[in-house]
C-alpha cells in the first residue's frame, strides 16, 4: 500500500486528529511566547534593567517588571505542558477507539462471510489479524505525532519569522537538510520492515501448523526435524529484527549531530546578516532548538508510520477478502421445517476442482433418521454442509416445503437447525452458558431439559456448582464423552427442526451410546436427524442409509442391506446398486 493510500485509510478518524493537532499547535504557540520571554529575560537580567522598563522583543512588546515576567513565563510554560497532555490524552482516547471500531468490524466481517471463506482461515489466524489491528492503531497514533510535530515546526517557525526574518533561513535549511538527508535511511527502515513482517507472519504460520501437529511429530519422532525449520526461522526473524533495530537506533544521534551543526551554521548566518540584538539571537537560538526536538519526533514517527504500513497491507487484504464473501440472505421466515429435499445436488470446491458431491437426491422429513456414511474423503462432511446451507450447491437445487433454501432468511433458518460435531469445544463459562451458547432465548428449563435428554444432567448436578460450574476451554474435569453430550445437549437446547450429527458416538461408551439413541427416537417425531457414522450400533438406528464414494451415491436404502460383521461393505453396497 502507498503511503498516500495509508494516509485515506485514516480518514474516519481525521476529527480526532484534527483536535490533538490543534491542541498542539495551541500548546507550541504558547511555548514559543514561553521561550521569547525567556529570552526577554535574560536581556533583562543582564542589562539589570528596573523594574517597569520597556521589554519588547519581534511581536512582544511588555512593560512589566522581572518578577511580573518571571510569573507570565512560569504560566506560559504550565499552560503549554497542559495543552500538550490535553492533546496526547485525545490522540490516546482517539486510538483505542478506533482500534476497538476496527476490532468490532473485523469480527462482523468474520462472521458475515460465508462459510467456504471462514473455513479456510486457519486456526488462530482471526487472534492475528486481532493483533495487526492493535499494530495499525499504533500507526495512526504515529500518523498524529507526524502532524502534530510538523504543526508545531511550523508554528515556531512563523514565530521565529516574526522575531527575526533571518531565523527563517536557518529553519528552513535545518528542516530540509535533515529531512532530505536521512531520507535513505528512511527508505531502507522500510524495505527491512516490510521483509520482517512477511518473515513474522511466516514464523507465526509455523509455529500454528507445529502446535497443531504436535501429537502427530510426537508419535512420528519427528520432532527434532520439524524444531530445525522453525529454528531456521527464527534465526532469519532475528536477523532482520537486528537490522530494524541498527537503522532505528541511529537515526536519532544522526538526527542531533545534524540539528545540532546546522543550528551553528543557521547562528552563523543571522550573525553574518547583522542580527538586531542579542535577544532576539537568543530568542531565534531557543526557537530553533526546539523546532530540531520536534524536528526529530516527526522523523521518528513518520519512519515508525512508514515502517508498519507493510501490517496494514496485510489486514486491508484479508479484510476485503471477508467483506467480498458476504452471505446473501433470503426474504422468507420459517417456523419450522417439514420437509427439506436435494435433487441432484453437486459441489465442488472451485471452478477446477473436483466434484466432491455430484448427483445427490434425497428428502429428510420430520420423523425420519437418515445415515451418511463412506469412506474418508467420499463427500460426507460437504453433504452434511449443504444439509445445514453452510455452503451453496454448485449444481442442483435445495427445498425447504416446495421453496429454495436460499429463500429463507438466515435468522430463522439457523434457529431450526443445529450440529453435533464429532469433537465438542466448550466455551469459557458457566455448564449454563456452554449449552446455551449466546442463545439469550434459550431458558434455563430448556437448557435442563436438553441436558436430561442427552444424559448429561445427572453429571452435571455431580460438578461442585452444577449448572453454574465454570468450565474452561482447557475441559478438564470432563470425559471425551461428557463433553460429546454436553456438545448434544447444546444442540438440542434450540428445539431444532433438523439435527445434524458427525460421528456423535465416537467418544461415547457403550451405556452413554444407548442414551443417545433413546433421546433420538424419543425425539425423531418432532424433527429430521442426519448421522454421519460407521459405528452399526448407531445406523441400526437409522430409517435409511446413503452411501457415498467419491461424491456419488453408491448406495441408498435400508442399513441392514449393506451392514457386514458391524462395518458398512462399500463392496456389497456398490453390487446392491449395480
Amino acid at each position: 500500500m502507498k503511503t498516500s493510500h495509508s494516509l485515506r485509510y485514516f480518514r474516519d478518524a481525521r476529527q480526532g486528529i484534527a483536535v490533538a493537532t490543534g491542541l498542539a499547535v495551541a500548546a507550541t504557540l504558547v511555548e514559543a511566547a514561553g521561550l521569547i520571554l525567556v529570552a526577554l529575560l535574560a536581556q533583562r537580567v543582564a542589562l539589570e534593567s528596573g523594574a517597569g522598563s520597556p521589554t519588547s522583543l519581534g511581536p512582544v512588546d511588555l512593560d512589566v517588571g522581572v518578577g511580573q515576567l518571571l510569573v507570565i513565563t512560569s504560566l506560559a510554560f504550565v499552560l503549554s505542558t497542559g495543552l500538550q497532555l490535553a492533546s496526547n490524552l485525545t490522540r490516546a482516547q482517539m486510538v483505542r477507539r478506533w482500534i476497538a471500531e476496527r476490532q468490532r468490524r473485523l469480527l462482523d466481517d468474520f462472521f458475515a462471510a460465508d462459510w467456504p471463506t471462514q473455513s479456510t482461515v486457519r486456526s488462530g489466524r482471526l487472534s492475528a489479524l486481532n493483533g495487526l489491528v492493535n499494530q495499525v492503531g499504533s500507526n495512526l497514533s504515529n500518523l498524529t505525532v507526524v502532524l502534530r510535530s510538523l504543526a508545531s515546526v511550523t508554528v515556531l517557525m512563523i514565530v521565529a519569522v516574526a522575531t527575526d526574518w533571518t531565523a527563517a533561513v536557518a529553519i528552513w535549511v535545518l528542516g530540509a537538510a535533515l529531512f532530505f538527508g536521512l531520507r535513505p535511511l528512511n527508505i531502507r527502515a522500510k524495505a527491512a520492515s516490510r521483509a520482517a513482517t512477511r518473515l513474522n507472519v511466516a514464523l507465526q504460520e509455523e509455529l500454528t501448523d507445529l502446535s497443531s501437529l504436535s501429537r502427530e511429530l510426537r508419535i512420528f519422532g519427528v520432532r527434532v526435524e520439524a524444531t530445525d525449520r522453525s529454528r531456521e526461522l527464527i534465526d532469519e526473524v532475528a536477523e532482520q529484527s537486528r537490522r530494524m533495530d541498527a537503522l532505528d537506533t541511529s537515526v536519532p544521534p544522526v538526527y542531533q549531530a545534524a540539528g545540532v551543526l546546522l543550528l551553528v551554521a543557521s547562528l552563523g548566518i543571522i550573525e553574518a546578516l547583522g542580527s538586531s540584538d542579542l535577544a532576539s539571537l537568543g530568542a531565534v537560538a531557543l526557537l530553533v532548538l526546539r523546532g530540531i526536538s520536534y524536528g526529530q519526533q516527526f522523523q521518528s514517527a513518520w519512519q515508525r508510520f512508514t515502517r508498519t504500513i507493510p501490517v496494514l497491507d496485510q489486514l486491508e487484504e484479508a479484510s476485503e477478502q471477508l467483506r467480498r464473501a458476504v452471505v446473501v440472505d433470503g426474504s422468507v421466515d420459517i417456523d419450522r421445517i417439514g420437509e427439506l429435499r436435494l435433487d441432484q445436488v453437486g459441489y465442488r470446491y472451485g471452478p477446477e476442482g473436483e466434484p466432491a458431491v455430484t448427483g445427490v437426491t434425497l428428502a429428510l422429513g420430520r420423523g425420519r433418521i437418515l445415515g451418511v456414511a463412506g469412506r474418508s474423503g467420499a463427500g460426507k462432511s460437504t453433504l452434511a454442509e449443504l444439509v445445514l446451507r453452510l455452503r451453496d450447491p454448485t449444481e442442483g437445487v435445495i427445498t425447504v416445503d416446495g421453496a429454495p433454501v436460499s429463500t429463507t432468511t438466515l435468522a430463522t433458518w439457523h434457529r431450526q437447525v443445529a450440529l453435533v460435531p464429532q469433537e465438542t469445544t466448550l466455551l469459557r463459562g458457566t455448564v449454563t452458558e456452554n449449552i446455551r451458547l449466546f442463545r439469550s432465548w434459550v431458558s434455563p428449563a430448556a437448557v435442563e431439559r436438553a441436558a436430561v435428554a442427552a444424559g448429561i444432567h445427572d453429571t452435571i448436578l455431580g460438578l461442585p456448582d452444577g449448572y453454574d460450574t465454570e468450565l474452561g476451554t482447557d475441559q478438564r474435569g470432563l470425559s471425551g464423552g461428557q463433553k460429546q453430550r454436553i456438545g448434544i445437549a447444546r444442540a438440542l437446547a434450540g428445539h431444532p427442526s433438523l439435527l445434524v450429527l458427525d460421528e456423535p458416538t465416537s467418544a461415547l461408551d457403550l451405556e452413554s451410546e444407548a442414551i443417545v439413541h433413546e433421546t433420538l427416537a424419543a425425539l425423531r417425531d418432532d424433527l429430521a436427524v442426519v448421522v454421519i457414522a460407521h459405528r452399526l450400533s448407531t445406523l441400526s438406528v437409522c430409517d435409511e442409509l446413503l452411501v457415498l464414494e467419491a461424491g456419488r451415491t453408491v448406495f441408498q436404502g435400508p442399513p441392514a442391506q449393506v451392514v457386514s460383521n458391524g462395518t458398512i461393505d462399500l463392496a456389497l453396497a456398490t453390487a446392491v446398486e449395480d
